[in-house]
């Protein structure tokens, strides 16, 4: 007893053998009564886990096709065809092909896509690429509707594909879709305007309904609020209602129960997946004969190699114990070393095992901690050189101002008034733009440094060019992100000035009774072709992402993503160029909705 207390070795050894031998005999003992009740729990436990990843998957799917089918409401043009009809014109055609081409692309397995005017009782049919129309003769009566249900989508279970009353060539077989309905309201009222049915093949289904069972000797079922089949491994009861007896069991969000009677005999396992568009359950029947197959057949391999390994076991606790406890010796004569002071210990060790690589790891953290020392002193002296250096580089900008000054107190002083003038105004702007403390400025600042500018480019062209401000007190005082205004100035000059005739810009700002801030920058200069136009439109229709990378329009699309950014995401940019030549840009903030509330921008307060 002594001898034990007294040496880790000895104790290591000692527990080590007891917590082998013991659990190894007990687990012989419990295996065969207690595996059967652990594997249907692990059963449970994994496929309810594998059912929540389908489900999830299946989810995230039909929410892409649910989100994409609200673009209607996002787009004003195609929701004005909802509310006043289709009239049969090429813009609304074009308009209507693109929200049903954003849909028809969400995800790869639409398969068609039915929209169905109600005011002009018009509807259409995108598939195969193509969009065909035609008009009703009576109210529309094609798909199940439903009561008002707060503006939210519906499913419809798996059915055979028609094309809604809509003629086209070549026709389709019908094939096995579920469908989407997402119906259009004139919001905020509940008078409904239209009906978007989004066709689905149940080729998605297929891909992950895959992953969730073996079609071997596994059922899996996804079945709607009244227990008709949206999807089984067999494809003839798609569509059907079922009327099993275990349908009543299903109960609550989600669970687990036996059912021991018919072929349907073994572990039910069963999740709801419920959004505003859906309520569904995944069932998974896993069979008796198939479940406990691995807790017989484990409960016999354990108890041979249980009896076979804990001879092996017992020896080599043993050999492990010794072994295990010879690099900790050897470490602790290495520690007593450094408590000493000899910091430049070697430590060998060639042991693989953890206390090998705790050896070496404490090895090099010495070999570390000495290096940090000596390195320490050299990052003192590097830091004070970047110190100095950003110092340098903060006074540089600062020392152009002031030389600027100074050129223009001595300008000033001979009597060249309008030197003094160009000076002055090329201080203001160079103060304005190193004045990083703030991003959002009043508009009067944008409009002051607007001036600036142009007062240096009418002494560049002498005379030639005319400027024009106006600007209503109330728009003065409207914040706005800082370099909005320049850029659309500047793009004049940079497309469309003509240096040997002169022009002539116009810069105006005002405020809607709407509370919307509009400004505007006008030019006589040589304007833009209908291509150019109509490329720039498409430019900044897209964002940012449409940018082709060259200068023309850039500027335009960094102003307007910037204006979304920090104020107001419904902000618009329009370009126009008139008959008469030039160009015309106008900026719409809208300040009801919206604004600065952007929590984290900086608003130079």
């Amino acid at each position: 007893m002594n001898r034990i207390k007294g040496s880790i070795r000895n104790k290591l050894i000692l527990f080590m053998l007891i917590a082998t031998i013991i659990p190894i005999a007990a687990s012989i003992l419990i295996t065969y009564s207690s595996n059967k009740e652990t594997i249907k729990t692990n059963a449970v436990q994994q496929n309810s886990h594998l059912i929540f990843q389908g489900k999830t998957n299946l989810m995230y799917y039909l929410g892409i096709v649910d989100q994409a089918t609200l673009s209607a409401y996002r787009d004003y043009q195609v929701f004005g065809i909802l509310q006043s009809g289709y009239h049969g014109s090429i813009e609304q055609r074009n308009d209507l092909l693109r929200s049903i081409q954003l849909v028809s692309r969400s995800i790869g397995e639409v398969a068609q896509v039915h929209l169905d005017l109600y005011a002009s009782r018009e509807h259409f049919l995108y598939v195969n690429g193509r969009l065909t129309s035609s008009t009703r003769e009576s109210p529309p009566h094609t798909v199940p509707t439903r009561p008002f249900n707060g503006y939210q989508s519906y499913t419809e279970a798996t059915h055979l594909s028609h094309d809604y009353g809509v003629s086209y060539f070549p026709k389709n077989e019908p094939y096995p879709v579920l469908t989407l309905h997402r119906p259009f309201y004139n919001v905020p009222s509940t008078q409904e305007l239209g009906l978007l049915s989004v066709d689905l093949r149940l080729d998605f289904f297929e891909k992950i309904c895959a992953q969730l069972y073996n079609r071997d000797y596994e059922n899996l079922y996804i079945l709607d609020e009244n227990g008709t089949v949206i999807y089984s491994k067999n494809e003839a009861e798609w569509g059907i209602l079922l009327q099993y007896g275990w349908l009543g069991q299903l109960t609550g969000e989600e669970g687990s129960f036996e059912w021991k009677e018919g072929a349907n005999s073994g572990m039910t396992i069963y999740q709801r997946m419920e959004t505003s568009y859906m309520n569904w359950t995944i069932v998974k029947q896993i069979p008796y004969s198939h479940l406990y197959k691995d807790a017989r057949d484990l409960t016999r391999i354990n108890a041979g190699v249980y009896t076979l390994f804990l001879v092996i076991v017992i020896v080599a606790t043993v050999i492990i114990s010794i072994r295990f406890t010879a690099p900790i010796q050897a470490l602790t004569a290495a520690v007593n070393k450094i408590q000493s002071g000899q910091l430049h210990v070697e430590i060998d060790s060639k042991s693989t095992d953890e206390i090998g690589v705790l050896a070496r790891r404490f090895r090099i953290m010495m070999q570390t901690l000495n290096d940090m020392i000596l390195r320490e002193y050299a990052l003192k002296l590097a830091n004070r050189t970047n110190e100095l250096k950003a110092l340098q580089a903060q006074i540089n900008p600062h020392f152009l101002n002031n030389a600027l000054q100074s050129i223009g107190t001595l300008a000033l002083q001979h009597g060249e008034n309008r030197i003094y003038t160009l000076i002055a105004s090329l201080g203001k702007m160079m103060r304005y733009q190193m004045n990083t403390d703030k991003t959002i400025v009043p508009l009067q600042q944008e409009i002051d440094y607007v001036k600036g500018y142009l007062e240096l480019q009418q002494q560049r062209f002498d005379g030639r060019l005319q400027v024009e401000l106006e600007a209503e007190p109330e728009a003065l005082a409207i914040p706005v992100p800082k370099m909005t205004l320049q850029p659309l100035v500047e793009n004049y000059f940079k497309h469309g000035y003509d240096s040997t005739a002169g022009g002539r810009i116009r810069i105006a700002a005002t405020l809607s009774p709407e509370e919307e801030l509009r400004v505007e920058v006008a030019d006589d200069g040589r304007g833009m072709s209908v291509l150019e136009l109509s490329a720039l439109r498409e430019k900044l229709r897209q964002g940012p992402s449409g940018g082709s990378g060259e200068d023309g329009g850039i500027g335009l699309l960094n102003v307007i993503a910037r204006i979304r950014l920090y104020y107001n995401p419904l902000a618009e940019l329009k370009v126009d160029s008139p008959e008469g030549g030039g160009l015309r840009v106008e900026l719409y903030i809208p300040l009801k909705e919206g604004g600065l509330n952007h929590e984290g921008i900086d608003r130079g307060r």
